[in-house]
């Protein structure tokens, strides 16, 4: 099958030959210039077939893989979810019988504890040294937990120790 464009210069050529002809010539050759018109009309409508055939069956196939992006997704956020919610049961039982640490004969299981800032305050009412500055001022927890740690107060702000637990 012809390319869409050389089809295109092919009609283009045949209306340029017939403005050249002579009324005389034209009326002579007119069955013969119809049908070959008729062919390239025949060939532009089979290409213009083709090419929204093949931009359909993309669209369709972009389609199908938003669908399966969105089925994937909701997947992983399913087992992220099962996870955390494992790692929480985890952390319940160590913390209710006491427990540290777990070794088995290839990984351990260790409960971790970590501090992170909790601020509830109005960041405008921070020191400047203790905020950073964005589009919003927000508080700069990293500053805020060594000034918390230095036994500074720190409006609004205080240490929450929190549980992990981590596999190795």
């Amino acid at each position: 099958m012809p390319k869409f464009d050389d089809i295109q210069h092919e009609i283009r050529n045949l209306f340029d030959a017939i403005e050249d002809m002579e009324p005389e010539e034209v009326e002579a050759q007119l069955p013969a210039l119809m049908q070959y018109a008729d062919e390239l009309a025949t060939q532009e409508a089979r290409k213009t077939d083709a090419i929204c055939m093949a931009f359909r069956r993309e669209e369709s196939l972009v389609e199908h893989l938003k669908g399966e992006e969105a089925r994937i997704r909701a997947r992983r956020q399913a087992k992220e979810r099962a996870l955390e919610q494992f790692r929480t049961w985890i952390k319940d039982v160590f913390q209710r019988n006491g427990l540290q640490k777990i070794k088995g004969e290839i990984s351990t299981l260790f409960l971790r504890k970590t501090e992170t800032v909790e601020f509830t305050g109005n960041p405008q009412d921070l020191p400047q040294d203790l905020r950073t500055l964005k589009v919003d001022i927000a508080p700069d927890k990293k500053a805020i937990k060594e000034a918390l740690i230095a036994l500074r107060e720190v409006p609004g702000a205080r240490l929450v120790e929190r549980y992990s637990v981590s596999m190795r």
